[in-house]
């Protein structure tokens, strides 16, 4: 299990990407920047692998920078999507399926993502979590604001999640997938 060692009241957002400007690195510290104004308890985590000196950089030059915690890959994805509050996928390009996406289902966990790639795919609007204009840090952050405050969305999203991930992304329904696939 993770701990991240915040006060109670504190919010955590998680983003699980590699450290590369394509998965939107640079809108989230943008979104932060947005989210401190309103909530300074609200806090980013950032685990990935690669070069993250440049990322580095950019938060190290952000007024929240003191809300944004870069971190090195950690392979217990599950523990961490478990200590957050939502999870983020703020891709800006080349974003094929999005993984980590149907991890937060499974843990029935709250996605905020752009409309990027695959990620429409995965989360369903309004229902297992948001979608967002990838070019829209300013709607990004209102949905995250959203979320964290309003315990009917959390909860409507957290019941949705169970029940689409089981529906869709069951290891029973992917192997059925897989098979069909295979066949035709």
């Amino acid at each position: 299990c993770i701990k991240f060692n915040l006060p109670k009241n504190s919010k955590i957002l998680l983003m699980l990407a590699e450290y590369d400007f394509r998965k939107g690195h640079s809108f989230i510290i943008n979104v932060m920047e947005k989210i401190i104004k309103k909530d300074k308890n609200i806090f980013l985590f950032v685990y990935g692998y690669g070069e993250k000196n440049l990322i580095q950089k950019i938060v190290n030059k952000s007024a929240a920078s003191k809300n944004i915690f870069l971190n090195s890959y950690n392979e217990n994805n599950i523990g961490l999507i478990n200590e957050c509050d939502v999870l983020v996928i703020p891709s800006q390009e080349y974003e094929s399926f999005g993984y980590s996406a149907i991890e937060a289902l499974s843990q029935r966990k709250p996605v905020i993502a752009t409309d990027c790639g695959g990620l429409p795919e995965v989360i369903k609007n309004n229902i297992t979590g948001f979608i967002v204009e990838k070019n829209n840090p300013i709607k990004f952050s209102r949905k995250i604001l959203n979320l964290t405050y309003d315990k009917r969305i959390q909860k409507k999203f957290f019941i949705n999640s169970s029940i689409d991930f089981k529906k869709r992304f069951s290891h029973i329904k992917m192997i059925k997938s897989y098979n069909n696939l295979i066949k035709y």
